[in-house]
């Protein structure tokens, strides 16, 4: 196994609580392969506390619906209830709203300087990306034992640069990820 892949299964056992970008969301409703499993078992099978922002939702709801109309992989009724358990999702709190800024005149000013200077940085990201970034960099901040799941590499990469604990879903391995957990006792019962 590359060390690389080694370091990211050791750093996320060090985790308690992951923040989940548009990718990540999609691939728990999603069925894209083992993709699809290693999003939903860290969301519905472990002890982690699971955050997103409704700018995700809202991207959620989108591409959901280019699956319904443009993809034809769903149906008016299952774009519904896809959307629908999402929003429980949110509802009940097994995922969280965490969004990139608090309330407020200050952290608003805060938030556009913040996201223009990472946009100086990092010019391959897009807004949602921006907004998925400076989310994981207060989630770090506010809990410096968080992490930040996608399946982007660029996103992946820039998280790492601003010292989040990122991972790239699309390089891990469900088995893995399953085994070292559940031997650190962080797979719900």
């Amino acid at each position: 196994m590359l060390p690389s892949l080694m370091n990211d299964y050791t750093q996320l056992l060090s985790c308690d609580s992951l923040y989940l970008d548009t990718c990540a969301l999609v691939k728990i409703e999603f069925d894209e392969g083992l993709t699809t499993n290693l999003a939903r078992f860290l969301t519905f099978g472990t002890e982690f506390q699971i955050y997103s922002s409704y700018l995700a939702f809202g991207e959620f709801v989108s591409v959901s619906g280019r699956k319904e109309e443009k993809e034809k992989l769903i149906t008016s009724v299952d774009y519904l209830a896809i959307c629908r358990r999402l929003m429980i999702d949110f509802d009940m709190n097994t995922i969280k709203r965490f969004e990139p800024f608090e309330n407020g005149p200050k952290e608003r000013i805060d938030f556009e300087k913040h996201a223009a200077s990472l946009f100086a940085k990092y010019p391959n990201l897009g807004g949602g990306d921006l907004w998925h970034l400076i989310a994981a960099i207060r989630l770090k901040k506010e809990n410096p034992n968080s992490g930040f799941l996608t399946f982007d590499k660029k996103l992946s990469g820039a998280a790492s640069q601003e010292g989040v604990r990122s991972f790239d879903g699309s390089l891990m391995d469900l088995a893995m990820v399953e085994a070292k957990l559940k031997a650190a006792g962080k797979v719900k019962v």
